[in-house]
C-alpha cells in the first residue's frame, strides 16, 4: 500500500507524491513510515531521507526541520532539502576537511559537529546518483 508524500523546503516543494515507504533521519535516529503508521510528529536532524516508490528509491538530504504523519500522509517540512544532483561533491568534501578542523580547534565543538554532520549527508548523497 501506498500513502501521500511532500517534502517542502521554504523556498520550494522538494517532493510531492505516492511512495510505499519512507526513512526519514528525525533528531534521534532514522524512522521508518509506512501506510498506515500512527499519527506522529517528530523533529528532523541532517541526514538522508529516503523515499521507496514503486520499484524505485529517491534520495534526498535534508537538515532541520519536522515531519508529520496523518490522515494525509507524510509531510516533510524541512529547512534544507537537497537532491543527489544538487550536490558538488567537491565542495561537499572541502566542507568536511573544514568542520574536521574546527571540531579540533573550535570553541563551539557543537557548531563544528553539526557541520560534519551535514557535510558527511551530502557527500552520502552525491553517492546515491
Amino acid at each position: 500500500m501506498s500513502f501521500s508524500c511532500r517534502i517542502v523546503t521554504p523556498s520550494a516543494a522538494a517532493f510531492s507524491g505516492s511512495v510505499e515507504y519512507a526513512s526519514i533521519p528525525a533528531h534521534d535516529g532514522q524512522l521508518g513510515v509506512a501506510d498506515g503508521r500512527a499519527p506522529l510528529l517528530v523533529k528532523l536532524g541532517t541526514g538522508l531521507l529516503r523515499l521507496d516508490t514503486e520499484g524505485d528509491a529517491q534520495w534526498f538530504a535534508v537538515h532541520g526541520g519536522f515531519a508529520q504523519v496523518g490522515a494525509e500522509g507524510l509531510v516533510v517540512l524541512a529547512e534544507q532539502c537537497e537532491a543527489p544532483s544538487e550536490v558538488d561533491l567537491e565542495a561537499a568534501r572541502a566542507a568536511l576537511a573544514e568542520a574536521n578542523a574546527a571540531v579540533q580547534s573550535s570553541g563551539s565543538v557543537a557548531e563544528a559537529e553539526a557541520a560534519q554532520q551535514a557535510s558527511r549527508a551530502r557527500i552520502d548523497l552525491a553517492g546515491k546518483n
